[in-house]
């Protein structure tokens, strides 16, 4: 997992390893067939993909296809800016 300040968001973003069972812990499949989370951003919407790569948020509470927004992950996640205030304080 890697998190931190990119601009103005704070990021919690999944390994590839971990995507799997945030998509299931969260059931995102259920809500927006097609696509898995690979992370938060602040703490009120998902960073999703879908099965071309492209990336979206979508607000957590009630995701739905029609409130999917672009989103461009950073292309160096060791440029993420750790903050000791929220490292490790997944909300969900």
């Amino acid at each position: 997992m890697h998190e931190g300040w990119h601009n103005d968001d704070y990021l919690v973003l999944f390994d590839e390893a971990e995507i799997s069972a945030a998509s299931n812990r969260y059931a995102i499949s259920e809500a927006i067939p097609g696509y898995e989370v690979v992370g938060l951003r602040g703490w009120d919407d998902f960073v999703v993909r879908n099965t071309a790569g492209q990336t979206y948020t979508v607000p957590s509470v009630a995701p739905e296809v029609r409130q999917l927004s672009p989103f461009v992950l950073p292309n160096d996640l060791t440029a993420l800016r750790g903050d000791d205030r929220f490292v490790g304080r997944i909300k969900w």
